[in-house]
């Protein structure tokens, strides 16, 4: 089942604009492409989910990494 919250469309988003050549190790669940780490946000897996944490804990951190790297 397709559940699409607008957490899952932004990291959908994020995931579209990657090249689809690009592969993630996701622990020890393996490695998946770009449009397999989209069909699991999609399908609202286990895996969808810790994507979509990662990708808002990334967002969320951003300015204050920025903000790091500036001072580099």
């Amino acid at each position: 089942m397709e559940i699409e919250t607008p957490a899952a469309q932004l990291v959908i988003a994020r995931l579209s604009a990657m090249s689809p050549s690009v592969k993630l190790s996701v622990g020890s669940h393996g490695t998946f492409t770009r449009n397999e780490l989209i069909t699991e946000v999609k399908n609202n897996s286990d895996i969808g989910k810790t994507i979509i944490k990662l990708q808002l804990n990334y967002l969320r951190r951003m300015p204050e990494l920025s903000q790091a790297l500036s001072q580099v």
